[in-house]
């Protein structure tokens, strides 16, 4: 007489006797209250090379905030002293119109960046910030860093010269001949505004990029003129430059070497086991314990660390998931992303750099949906049909415009609020339903480290852990017929 399946069905009862006996103690932790006088200090990982992001939901603000670590100390820490002064920046401003109550919620904190060019020795940084203050206009800010590796520091751009005594004015000269021969001045344009914000002070070139064969300066809204000329860009060439100037030749030996983009070790050789984040148990439960299906997604990956461990955890338990990706991460862990694929995963959008849609215009929208589309094809061979815009921030416009169907969810684990892993389990497991979505992220230790015990206590509750595509009935197909937002399964 076998017994085995008896036992397996008296273990597993046991522990959902286990786990319904401590559902509960997540009501033991109070919901975390928000003070903006705190400085919320950002995720640093030093060992992690590539991009880190670091998103907030409140509900009187949102942030997203991307940048990158290049594993050199001087460097990442003047990268990361800028982020948090611009985050603690925009804090300022909240508490001040928070006071005095007189905004539209939730304000938007967005940062992205580009390195738009790099080679192993020099990286040059652009970062662009957009703000939404509660007024009609948007703040939107330019940044840059030119970076040099071999003696890791921040390049001024008078270490572009030899003699640098009479830079400024060079630059002065030959930018306003540039502007004004261009076009890119209207005439109608007071001359007297634009040769003040060319004069030769350095703050009016403090925005700069040193790139392979020209040198590129980037002036601020209203440096030039009035709000409908923007925020122009030129490009001087280095031969132009050294026609008044000597430039330093070693210096520019680091901008004309092959582009190569730092890269972290391969990620996917790491030695999970060694974590300690092994589920209990290994075995697939029989496929008649299963009565009712539920979806674990996550958002913000990929990681080149976290999300592996995740990913290994749920193929002990045959479990599936569906990652919602932004593009600027593929776009440094695009191996991750195909681990997911090569695992049974689905993939969806998540946009590139996790802006609020819903704020955006139509062109804007079709640049964040169409760019992560592109990113993930190349790295994947796959087209995604789902996405998940951002904060769950959707409209018709963000609707029609992305032409996917929306997956927003039923489950908010809120686990970038809870640092306590069973917490988060306890929450999860004692809010499930038949045909719910679970909103996890794949970017957080804490995560990290509770989705085995949750995937064992939905397991054992009789979930089967499937894709959002397999939970809804959507297929590549039918995803155009399927233009709405879900946040469960319709029964």
């Amino acid at each position: 007489m076998n017994l085995k399946p008896n036992l397996k069905f008296i273990w597993l009862l046991a522990l959902a006797l286990l786990l319904g006996g401590c559902q509960s103690t997540y009501k033991s932790a109070p919901a975390p209250e928000i003070y903006l006088t705190d400085v919320k200090e950002m995720v640093y990982e030093p060992d992690v090379i590539g991009i880190q992001s670091v998103i907030e939901t409140y509900d009187t603000y949102t942030s997203a905030i991307h940048y990158p670590v290049f594993g050199y100390q001087t460097i990442d820490a003047i990268v990361y002293d800028f982020i948090q002064n611009r985050h603690e920046l925009f804090r300022q401003e909240l508490a001040e119109i928070l006071e005095a109550n007189e905004s539209k919620w939730p304000l938007e904190l967005h940062m992205e960046y580009d390195i738009v060019y790099q080679t192993p020795r020099h990286a040059a940084i652009l970062f662009k910030e957009r703000k939404h203050l509660g007024s009609a206009q948007v703040s939107v800010n330019r940044f840059t860093f030119n970076f040099n590796f071999d003696t890791d520091k921040q390049l001024t751009l008078a270490d572009l010269f030899e003699n640098n005594a009479s830079y400024l004015k060079i630059i002065s000269e030959l930018s306003y001949e540039l502007l004004t021969e261009g076009d890119l001045i209207p005439s109608a344009v007071d001359m007297n505004w634009v040769k003040g914000g060319l004069s030769p002070h350095e703050k009016n070139y403090s925005n700069f990029l040193m790139q392979s064969n020209t040198l590129v300066l980037l002036f601020n809204k209203y440096q030039l003129g009035p709000a409908f000329i923007g925020a122009p860009s030129i490009e001087i060439p280095y031969e132009s430059l050294n026609a008044y100037l000597p430039l330093k030749e070693s210096l520019l030996n680091n901008f004309n070497g092959k582009i190569s983009k730092l890269t972290s070790d391969p990620i996917l050789s790491l030695d999970l086991e060694a974590d300690n984040l092994e589920p209990a148990s290994s075995e697939k439960a029989p496929e008649s314990f299963y009565k009712k299906r539920i979806a674990i997604t996550f958002d913000d990956g990929p990681h080149p660390i976290f999300t592996p461990i995740i990913v290994n955890t749920l193929g002990s338990y045959n479990a599936k998931a569906t990652f919602f990706l932004l593009g600027n991460r593929i776009a440094d862990y695009p191996d991750v992303a195909k681990h997911l694929l090569s695992e049974g995963h689905m993939i969806g959008n998540h946009s590139f750099s996790h802006p609020q849609l819903s704020r955006m215009s139509t062109e804007e929208i079709l640049n964040e949906v169409t760019r992560t589309q592109n990113i993930i094809e190349n790295a994947t061979d796959f087209t995604p049909f789902l996405m998940r815009p951002p904060f769950g921030a959707i409209n018709d416009v963000v609707l029609t415009t992305a032409q996917m169907p929306m997956i927003l969810w039923s489950i908010d684990s809120e686990d970038w609020i809870y640092k306590d892993p069973d917490y988060i389990v306890n929450f999860v497991l004692d809010h499930a339903f038949d045909g719910a979505i679970i909103r996890l992220h794949d970017t957080l230790p804490n995560t990290t480290h509770a989705i085995g015990p949750m995937v064992e206590g939905l397991i054992s509750a009789g979930y089967e852990l499937v894709t959002v595509d397999k939970l809804l009935g959507i297929t590549k197909d039918s995803a155009d017929k399927n233009l709405r937002s879900f946040s469960r399964a319709l029964k």
